[in-house]
């Protein structure tokens, strides 16, 4: 720490949405940690050492560590084209044909989704998978792949990835960590896994797939972490796209996941929010099961039935299913969406954290009374007052 207050110090922190969840005494107080480490080593105007800590979005980490916060940009449409030509040559031009008629411009802003896209891209069929459900599953089945000349004493490709979604989703449902001991994660793995439409179970050997899911670069070690030897999923969204998996298997044969799908709403459910006096008032509690609904609701065979199902619990969270992961459903469900999130925003029982987002995700998914009329010639809103 000498250096630090020598100002020769820049410390970058990235992944802060991976730490310990805060739903406990103990896991704040680690926040809290940091927050006094910042201010005792970082917090001297005169001082030029400098402390970055990155996460995804305010919604998934919200513990204020008394930083200022700031929003990374979003690549442009410039520099999207330019890694691609950087990475893809003479394909480059076509990549982006297909992002921009699959309408992933948004994902590819985000530099790891787009270098998954590049990586990819397949230049024969000159497509992309349409969503970031189908994005994540693609990919992680692609380094899986590209083990199979490898030599591994045992390969199965299906058997690993439902293996691994299983593991995804225990370690979803623990809500404390995502990185893990190597013995607690191999406890966490199945040793066999039944296959859709086999009637006898696969063997899947812990280690083996443990091996195999690290050589792949699923799984890659940890260094910061307490424990020694420990592991964790390449990326939150590798991890969440496993969970999907696993609750989608769990959705079609009958589960019900409802408890995975509720969220607070009511003025008794809300937590205070942790703001100022001026400060907008921030969006419901991210749940821990969200990304992982989104990622499924791209996934799943039977969209509509899914996304009908999540909106009969959490309607917030079935037009994020439109909105982020892209469903692919019917104008009939699309309707229901939007008809639930427009009762939400003008009901008095519900909180005004949930209202307003309901508000914000209906203007994405298309407010019923905003709908868009040709008159003489000119295209207008013509809204009731």
């Amino acid at each position: 720490m000498v250096m630090a207050r020598a100002g020769r110090v820049l410390l970058l922190a990235d992944g802060l949405n991976e730490m310990l969840r805060l739903d406990s005494e103990g896991a704040r107080r680690r926040a809290n940690d940091w927050q006094r480490f910042i201010e005792t080593y970082f917090a001297d105007p005169h001082n030029d050492s400098r402390a970055v800590i990155a996460s995804r979005d305010q919604t998934d980490y919200d513990q204020p560590l008394g930083l200022p916060r700031v929003e990374i940009d979003p690549l442009t449409d410039q520099q999207i084209a330019e890694f691609l030509r950087a990475y893809l040559k003479e394909e480059a031009e076509a990549a982006l044909s297909a992002i921009q008629r699959l309408d992933l411009l948004r994902h590819a802003s985000n530099p790891y989704q787009l270098s998954i896209l590049a990586a990819l891209y397949d230049s024969k069929m000159g497509d992309l998978p349409h969503n970031r459900g189908l994005l994540f599953a693609e990919y992680a089945r692609w380094l899986i792949l590209g083990e199979e000349q490898a030599g591994h004493s045992w390969f199965h490709l299906q058997a690993t990835l439902a293996a691994l979604a299983e593991l995804g989703f225990e370690m979803q449902a623990q809500s404390e960590s995502t990185v893990l001991s190597t013995g607690r994660l191999q406890d966490l793995l199945p040793d066999q896994v039944l296959l859709k439409g086999e009637s006898t179970p696969t063997p899947t050997p812990r280690q083996s797939v443990f091996h195999l899911a690290r050589q792949a670069g699923l799984l890659i070690p940890d260094p910061t972490a307490a424990e020694p030897d420990a592991f964790k999923f390449s990326h939150q969204l590798l991890q969440e796209q496993f969970a999907a998996r696993r609750m989608l298997a769990r959705w079609e044969k009958g589960d019900n996941l409802s408890d995975l799908w509720r969220a607070p709403r009511t003025h008794s459910e809300m937590p205070a929010a942790d703001t100022g006096r001026w400060d907008p008032l921030p969006p419901p509690p991210a749940g821990d099961w969200e990304q992982a609904t989104i990622l499924a609701a791209g996934m799943v065979d039977a969209p509509d039935r899914f996304v009908q199902d999540v909106l009969a619990q959490n309607p917030i969270l079935a037009g994020r299913c439109l909105s982020e992961g892209t469903a692919p459903i019917n104008d009939e469900t699309r309707a229901a969406v939007r008809q639930a999130l427009l009762a939400d925003l003008s009901d008095p029982a519900l909180h005004r954290r949930a209202r307003l987002h309901a508000g914000r995700i209906l203007g994405v998914v298309g407010d019923l009374r905003f709908i868009p009329q040709t008159i003489n010639g000119i295209q207008v809103i013509w809204s009731e007052l």
